[in-house]
């Protein structure tokens, strides 16, 4: 099936509201890496409401890596109303070059529930170029401020973020 009418369908199936159709060929769409349906998965990422079709897409764009999906992510990240429903749009920042978000995981690190958290400290190691002096620096005043100033984290959590502050020095230009 040719790229274009894999997009045509998934209008279609969304359209319609079949729900079996749209699941496969969102999943078909980021297998076969279609590039030129990143645009509309976007679109579909941004106005959908329904938090199990958002996980689909935000996979399916993992899965093309695309950077174009990097800030429709992250502004879906921070929106209210993905509130409980992030862990696998932070996942899905795996993909791509997070290094221009560094700080933004940080705080998703220090401030996520466990799943968002752990997803953002594997977003950061997963960046592959040297992350700037100033940011490192930012990054790991946040990480101290955090650890000093929240005594409801859990060990898991500083043990975490004092991993993320290793990682980021470690990493600096």
């Amino acid at each position: 099936m040719n790229d274009k009418l894999l997009i045509k369908k998934l209008r279609k199936a969304i359209e319609l509201k079949s729900e079996e159709a749209i699941e496969e060929l969102v999943q078909k769409i980021g297998l076969t890496k279609v590039v030129e349906a990143v645009p509309y998965l976007i679109t579909l990422l941004n106005e959908t409401d329904n938090c199990c079709l958002r996980n689909l897409v935000a996979l399916a764009l993992a899965d093309i890596k695309d950077q174009r999906a990097l800030e429709p992510l992250l502004s879906l990240i921070k929106s209210k109303r993905t509130e409980r429903c992030r862990g696998t749009l932070v996942y899905a920042l795996q993909s791509l070059d997070c290094a221009s978000i560094l700080i933004d995981l940080v705080d998703l690190v220090i401030n996520g529930g466990f799943e968002v958290s752990c997803e953002a400290f594997y977003a950061i190691e997963s960046i592959r170029t040297p992350h700037s002096s100033k940011e490192v620096q930012l990054g790991c005043q946040k990480i101290e401020t955090a650890i000093n100033s929240e005594p409801s984290f859990d060990q898991d959590k500083i043990e975490r973020l004092k991993l993320l502050k290793h990682l980021l020095e470690s990493n600096s230009d």
